[in-house]
């Protein structure tokens, strides 16, 4: 006879607790092989330390009917991991809707027909119509019985979502109908407070941000659970990119900065699955990027959308807290934003925390990964964001995830106790030590010398409580990048999945029409491709003005076209001077420009960088 229920009640169910463990006497095969055709039927279910009569014994899910022992007592570990759902497989059909409306709307009482909402919810998933669509038949049916108008215990949008909004699959439309069910702020916050923290934010087309989960609470759990599942697919997905390995420990995981019970962990799947109990704290890093066809909000969009989520702010107001965080979370993850949109949400967030969390949560609905390097260089105020708020940004996401390695310019700080900052300050030594000039600079408060490292670079290949603090710096006439070394580090990086997108090569090709043009300066390549594009559109509307000028004088008769030409020519010859002054500085150090200006051609011909790292798209 069996000594637990389990098998009678879960059995049927292809996705079992993932947190089963039990044993019976063993009086016939039934029982096992429904288990070993529910682990055929899931790849991801396994047994595990199996014994037969207190004796190691080796079952697998190939096992035949005449290889299963006939009695005894069989002991074992049966975990299933949860598949991520989707709303094409998993969601209840129109005709199981219109069913669940009925029994619901059939009931004797609110208690009856709260604890068939519950049920429903408990074992389905649905999407957010179908839950509008509940929502309406039951306010149409309070507004047809007068005895039910004013009863207070009714199923109102709140109510409904409280036991709904965890099984809500299309859930990038979870704040459109948190806006549509609920019309105050005052249920909105309760919604919120009632479902906790982490319940609440959870949202399967958002799941980057920061956890802390209490797994004996089943809401938790459920968390957990469906955050492991993500993984799960993410990782392989990750695996199969031709992209290397931006997971923080090494192991390709998108976990972070985990710990249990306060302690510092490494969450290993197909381990942490048997944990019932204790409180776990991370960092999820989504590495899915946005589709191809994505594109981020036009300006009149992003503004409307902007001052439907912060609302309208004095010039020195901010919004943050809580409550904002969470809800800030859902309203992102349905649209898409490029890095310049992301700099104008932050800085209409309360400096700090709020800050960095709030860009964490765009992260994954960013379109130019390419230009992060904005968000952590932005000015909020007419200052620098802060850096600490900017290393809450990468401790939480990761510079293999974040950076450009075509963009390197940065003030780093390295703290060595983690292995992916160690690896991220070696790409960062090897471009600056392949690179004209002298990009990398030890910071003044560095607690390890660069010259150090280079001469002993066993230093890196161990965790250390020591912090490298390095300048990069931007490029200048005598500091020039080399991209075809920058290039080569590109499959290391989020950045470098494939296809790599033709835009990600813009900055190749700018220096390349700076570099031809003899216009090379100092500061940032972007920046100065800005000022060169627009004192160029300045002298050709000098130009065209004087034509258009010297034709109406000449219709007059009073001058003629060669004045106009004259004073175009002079004024060009004006500026060109004063180019290749800021140039004699390369001068000096022993080419002349020209012939610079023909190897930096060929050596950085965007075209061949780009088919050599497989851009282009």
């Amino acid at each position: 006879m069996l000594v637990v229920s389990w098998l009678a009640q879960n059995l049927s169910n292809p996705n079992p607790n993932p947190n089963f463990h039990t044993f019976f006497y063993y009086l016939g095969a039934l029982h096992c092989m429904q288990l070993i055709r529910i682990s055929k039927m899931n790849e991801s279910c396994v047994f595990k330390d199996v014994k037969l009569n207190r004796q190691i014994y080796n079952l697998n899910a190939s096992a035949d009917w005449d290889q299963l022992p006939t009695n005894g007592v069989l002991e074992f570990n049966y975990l299933a991991k949860r598949d991520v759902p989707s709303i094409e497989r998993d969601c209840l059909s129109e005709k199981a809707v219109s069913t669940w409306i009925a029994i619901i709307a059939g009931s004797k009482n609110e208690t009856d027909r709260s604890n068939w909402l519950k049920l429903a919810m408990r074992d389905h998933y649905v999407s957010s119509e179908q839950i509008k669509r509940v929502y309406h038949s039951l306010e149409d049916m309070y507004k047809k019985d007068d005895d039910m108008k004013l009863n207070i215990g009714k199923l109102d949008g709140k109510f409904i979502l409280l036991s709904a909004w965890a099984r809500i699959l299309d859930s990038d439309n979870k704040y459109a109908l948190l806006n549509y069910m609920l019309q105050t702020e005052g249920h909105k916050r309760f919604l919120a407070k009632t479902l906790g923290f982490s319940k609440f934010k959870f949202n399967l087309a958002n799941p980057t941000g920061h956890w802390h989960l209490t797994l004996s609470k089943e809401s938790h759990q459920e968390v957990f659970q469906m955050l492991l599942a993500i993984e799960g697919r993410e990782r392989s997905n990750s695996k199969a990119s031709g992209r290397g390995d931006t997971s923080q420990k090494g192991n390709w995981t998108n976990f972070r900065n985990e710990k249990f019970n306060m302690v510092p962990f490494t969450i290993v799947p197909g381990e942490v699955e048997k944990l019932t109990s204790g409180i776990i704290e991370f960092d999820y890093v989504s590495t899915t990027r946005p589709p191809s066809e994505a594109k981020p909000m036009n300006e009149q969009e992003f503004n409307s959308w902007l001052f439907d989520v912060v609302g309208m702010l004095e010039s020195n107001e901010r919004v943050g807290g809580v409550y904002f965080k969470m809800t800030f979370h859902h309203a992102v993850s349905k649209c898409y934003f490029t890095c310049d949109q992301v700099v104008k949400i932050l800085c209409k967030v309360t400096k700090g925390a709020d800050q960095a969390d709030a860009a964490v949560s765009c992260f994954s609905r960013i379109i130019d990964l390419e230009n992060f390097d904005t968000i952590l260089k932005m000015r909020d105020d007419n200052n620098e964001l802060p850096q600490k708020t900017q290393n809450m940004i990468i401790d939480k996401l990761g510079w293999f995830n974040i950076m450009n390695p075509l963009k390197p310019e940065h003030n780093y700080e390295f703290k060595l106790k983690e292995l992916d900052t160690r690896q991220m300050l070696k790409v960062i030594m090897q471009m600056s030590s392949n690179e004209p000039g002298s990009h990398a600079k030890d910071a003044k408060n560095t607690e390890m010398h660069l010259t150090d490292l280079y001469g002993n670079g066993g230093l890196l290949n161990y965790s250390s409580d020591k912090i490298v603090r390095i300048n990069y710096g931007e490029t200048t006439m005598t500091d020039r990048p080399n991209f075809n070394n920058r290039a080569s580090h590109m499959s290391k990086f989020l950045i470098g999945t494939k296809p790599i997108p033709s835009r990600v090569f813009d900055i190749v090709r700018q220096y390349e029409d700076l570099v031809k043009n003899n216009h090379i300066t100092t500061g940032p390549i972007a920046q100065q491709y800005a000022l060169y594009q627009k004192l160029r559109a300045e002298m050709k509307k000098k130009l065209k003005g004087g034509i258009k000028k010297v034709h109406l004088v000449n219709k007059l008769g009073r001058a003629s076209i060669s004045v106009a030409d004259n004073r175009a020519k002079k004024e060009e010859e004006e500026q060109k001077k004063k180019q290749n002054q800021r140039h004699r500085g390369a001068i000096q150090v022993g080419a002349t420009l020209s012939q610079a200006t023909k190897e930096e051609h060929e050596k950085y011909d965007p075209q061949k960088i780009i088919a050599k790292v497989g851009g282009g798209n």
